[in-house]
């Protein structure tokens, strides 16, 4: 009787992502975010596309179903608040790799 073995290796990989704003703030992005209760220094929409790494439609839908804040100016220009879009980000990064 003859008894093989075989041979598993596991590899875990494990990322960091660092998302770095350098524009400097400007009066009309600093604003209060209501639902975070703290002054955060809001994204444009470009900037948000960037950070979370989807167009411009999926930042819309995250506004319309209310899963990360933002703030509409009289001229229609939004600004979005980079720490609950950024945690919806990561949810969704999470959610995308099991």
């Amino acid at each position: 009787m003859t008894v093989r073995r075989r041979k598993t290796t596991h590899t875990t990989t494990v990322a960091h992502e660092v998302t770095v704003i350098r524009n400097p703030p400007t009066s009309d992005k600093e604003a209060s975010c209501v639902e975070c209760a703290g002054q955060a220094r809001m994204v444009t929409l470009a900037e948000a596309v960037h950070m979370a790494n989807i167009n411009s439609r999926g930042i819309f839908r995250l506004i319309e179903e209310e899963r990360i804040h933002f703030l509409e100016m009289p001229n229609g220009e939004v600004f979005i608040c980079p720490a609950s879009l950024l945690k919806q980000s990561a949810k969704r990064r999470l959610s995308d790799n099991r």
